[in-house]
């Protein structure tokens, strides 16, 4: 025997509470997983700037120490003009 369906049958209040509890719950779920990835994302997105800060310290250290070695040269340049001047006069 073929079983009728009523298309028209209007849901019972059970059923429409279950219906948007399941729907709910499946939106919070979406939102849920969307704030996590986003949180990776600012996770790894952080992770790549404090990299990049630190290549541009070491590159910072390494003309200090070449302006600190400049000087250095700049004094000794300065006291050999004035041997050499010294032995001129």
């Amino acid at each position: 025997m073929p079983m009728k369906v009523n298309f028209c049958e209007i849901p019972t209040g059970a059923k429409i509470t279950n219906r948007v509890e399941n729907k709910m719950t499946i939106e919070l779920a979406g939102i849920l997983i969307t704030v996590v990835l986003q949180a990776l994302y600012i996770a790894y997105k952080i992770g790549k700037f404090e990299q990049k800060l630190e290549i541009l310290d070491k590159k910072q250290d390494k003309h200090n120490n070449l302006v600190e070695r400049m000087v250095r040269v700049e004094d000794s340049t300065k006291s050999a003009h004035k041997r050499i001047d010294d032995m001129k006069a």
